[in-house]
């Protein structure tokens, strides 16, 4: 799947070439060089250099706004098509609820993993669905059933244990509200049944109790912030104690992808990645890399955010917090680049932006 998403940005990237997209590509064959030269694990660089090649080209191609427009009337000519592949995932989500295999017992908590490999897996498709199905709605009249139907999204979520995926989902919920429920006369009525549904929903969920009993576990740490955040603190701070022990060449070029698993793996125990986009390139292709993925979302921030300026949207200063919100939330709790379908979903919140 990642070889064929790559094909089709190359085609994306050939029918809507600039000069300023050529820098951009002498970047990627710089950044791409970087890993390669330190591949010591060619599965890891293979796998990380696929995930960011596919999420930079695509946030670069989201600054233009015929792309963006040209992606809208594809998605609308669909429209009818991707209501019923909503459906459809929502009726199997639905149909798992009832099926002992798809959960799994974590830490104490029975959590909800539906047919996916992990909860973390289908909390990112289940803020992709969420963010399509409100793309769907977004210019129909509203109707209780699009507030199940998001409803529902939204228990299954909290039922996976997710806490990274929970802020994100809310803000995707909080856009459909602005848009569809905030300009109704009966807003009034609504908004305090959902405010009350909403609460109850999180109190009695896995996240909560995930919070609790990740903050009680004595086994990652002994320290609260350390043992909330699943150990994150502590590998991050050995992260950054081995980047600094580096000479300046390795901290200007980096040490390859591998190089993160290794130290995680010697100092903490668990061949594990940072969690955190930042890091993770800021060891793997040293600060060239790290500079040029800052500069790429920079781009689209400032691009997008005078498009809009340009448009006289009254809601611009909401809508560049709630992106910049959603992608750094990720890019420091979990990783933004390797999440594909959180991807997408940033993707679609960019066009539900653009459009309203």
């Amino acid at each position: 799947m990642g070889g064929l998403l790559l094909i089709n940005i190359a085609i994306i990237f050939k029918e809507t070439l600039k000069i300023k997209d050529i820098f951009f590509c002498i970047f990627l064959g710089i950044f791409s060089g970087l890993a390669i030269l330190h591949s010591v694990e060619h599965s890891i660089t293979i796998e990380h250099l696929m995930f960011f090649i596919s999420t930079t080209s695509l946030i670069w191609k989201l600054c233009e706004s015929n792309v963006r427009i040209n992606l809208k009337q594809v998605l609308s000519n669909k429209i009818k098509l991707l209501n019923r592949y909503v459906f459809f995932i929502v009726g199997l989500l639905l149909i798992g609820l009832i099926m002992p295999s798809c959960y799994k017992y974590i830490n104490g908590d029975n959590l909800y993993y539906g047919f996916a490999e992990s909860g973390h897996k289908l909390a990112g498709n289940i803020c992709f669905v969420t963010a399509l199905t409100i793309f769907i709605y977004q210019k129909r009249k509203f109707q209780l059933y699009q507030v199940c139907i998001l409803g529902i999204l939204f228990m299954i979520l909290l039922m996976t244990g997710s806490r990274t995926y929970c802020i994100p989902e809310i803000i995707l919920l909080f856009v459909y509200y602005k848009f569809n429920i905030g300009k109704l006369r009966t807003k009034w009525i609504i908004t305090p049944i959902i405010l009350v549904a909403t609460v109850y929903l999180i109190i009695n969920s896995n996240v909560l109790e995930r919070f609790i009993s990740m903050g009680n576990n004595t086994y990652v740490s002994s320290n609260f912030w350390e043992a909330v955040s699943s150990g994150r603190l502590i590998w991050w701070k050995i992260d950054i104690q081995e980047f600094a022990k580096l000479s300046i060449i390795e901290q200007l070029l980096g040490k390859g992808f591998a190089f993160v698993y290794q130290i995680n793996e010697q100092f903490y125990g668990l061949k594990i990645g940072a969690h955190n986009d930042f890091l993770n390139i800021l060891l793997s292709v040293g600060w060239i890399g790290l500079i040029g993925y800052i500069l790429i979302i920079l781009n689209l921030f400032f691009k997008f955010g005078r498009q809009l300026f340009f448009k006289n949207d009254k809601s611009i200063i909401m809508k560049l917090s709630l992106i910049a919100v959603y992608i750094l939330w990720n890019a420091n709790i979990n990783g933004f680049y390797g999440a594909q379908q959180y991807l997408f979903s940033f993707i679609i919140l960019i066009l539900i932006f653009d459009k309203n």
